[in-house]
């Protein structure tokens, strides 16, 4: 897979810079969408950067995928339909939400190509 072929969104630094969040400034949340899903990283921790959280779900097991604007920062939910925890990236700018979750909807309805 090409690295054109995957469309990425991460949270605002300028939030974590706001509510003192030194891991959001330093390891913001990424969530990628790519031809065959959606893909959420994490770190949980600045001092173990090591220890990343990866949540993978893929187009034929989405069940709904919603943005909720604020002032300023947006959030996407994922929900899975097999039951698991959604995915959920909170304070993104709300053009970058907006411009992922279309991608997201274009990509899911064209189908496997």
């Amino acid at each position: 897979m090409a690295a054109k072929d995957i469309f990425e969104v991460h949270t605002s630094r300028l939030w974590a810079l706001f509510h003192w969040n030194f891991t959001r400034l330093v390891f913001p949340e990424r969530m990628f969408v790519s031809d065959s899903g959606i893909q959420l990283k994490s770190v949980r921790n600045w001092l173990t950067p090591f220890k990343k959280s990866d949540e993978f779900v893929f187009f034929s097991n989405i069940a709904d995928q919603k943005l909720s604007l604020g002032l300023f920062w947006a959030s996407i939910r994922v929900d899975n339909a097999a039951g698991t925890d959604p995915l959920i990236l909170d304070h993104v700018w709300k053009r970058s939400a907006n411009n992922f979750v279309r991608e997201v909807r274009r990509r899911k309805g064209s189908g496997p190509a």
